[in-house]
């Protein structure tokens, strides 16, 4: 009895030592790919300083003369001539956030909306910030309307955020709401970078909190110099 006892435990081992590897490799590729997956967000996070860039787009349409912003003329003072456009060429506007970091925000054209004069319409809006890691982020789109009252820009057509550390987030529309501090896009959303790559239908980046929620369906493919690349999929 003790024989076959003996017997069947030293069968046993190599199956448990076997099993005890690959439980202890499954939980390093784990750890590894959570490790990768905090490294990407936190490197995405990067990207969202341009938020605070919205701030202040508003001064996107101050005259390079007089340093005066457009303002609500009375349409009884305004000539039929000049009653469609109220509008600045290559409007420019340099300055430093709160943080003490320089920034530059451009345009081809800035145009104030002659019947709804809190609506300003950006063509090819632009925008760049030197962080003081030395780093830069640049943002920019085909179009931009700025909501003056409720503090709301609203990005369309080629959406780009880039960092210089090569990540990049691209959609066809984001919305920025600036009083909240609020990134939002209900349209498909594609991010890349060293650490990876994440597609989702949407997103929503939160300034205040320091949060980024890819809404589902979304996929996310980790990389990493020493191992082959890592898909993770999430839905809705």
């Amino acid at each position: 009895m003790n024989n076959s006892l003996h017997s069947s435990e030293n069968d046993s081992s190599p199956i448990s030592a076997d099993r005890l590897v690959r439980s202890e490799e499954d939980i390093a590729s784990r750890a590894s790919r959570t490790r990768l997956y905090s490294r990407y967000v936190r490197s995405l996070r990067l990207i969202f300083p341009v938020v605070a860039l919205a701030i202040v787009v508003v001064l996107m349409v101050w005259s390079d003369d007089d340093k005066a912003p457009i303002k609500a003329i009375p349409r009884e003072d305004i000539s039929p001539q000049t009653a469609s456009s109220n509008e600045l060429i290559n409007p420019k506007f340099q300055s430093e956030d709160s943080d003490s970091q320089p920034y530059t925000i451009t345009a081809d054209k800035a145009t104030q909306n002659s019947e709804n004069m809190n609506l300003i319409h950006l063509d090819q809006p632009v925008a760049d910030i030197n962080l003081k890691s030395g780093n830069w982020v640049a943002l920019k789109a085909q179009q931009g309307d700025y909501r003056q009252e409720e503090g709301v820009l609203q990005l369309n057509g080629d959406v780009s955020i880039n960092h210089d550390t090569g990540y990049e987030l691209q959609s066809q529309s984001i919305q920025i709401n600036i009083d909240d501090q609020l990134m939002t896009s209900d349209e498909a959303v594609v991010g890349h970078g060293p650490a990876g790559e994440i597609s989702a239908q949407g997103l929503e980046a939160d300034g205040k909190k320091d949060t980024v929620v890819f809404k589902g369906p979304a996929k996310l493919i980790l990389r990493s110099a020493s191992n082959p690349p890592v898909t993770e999929e999430s839905k809705p």
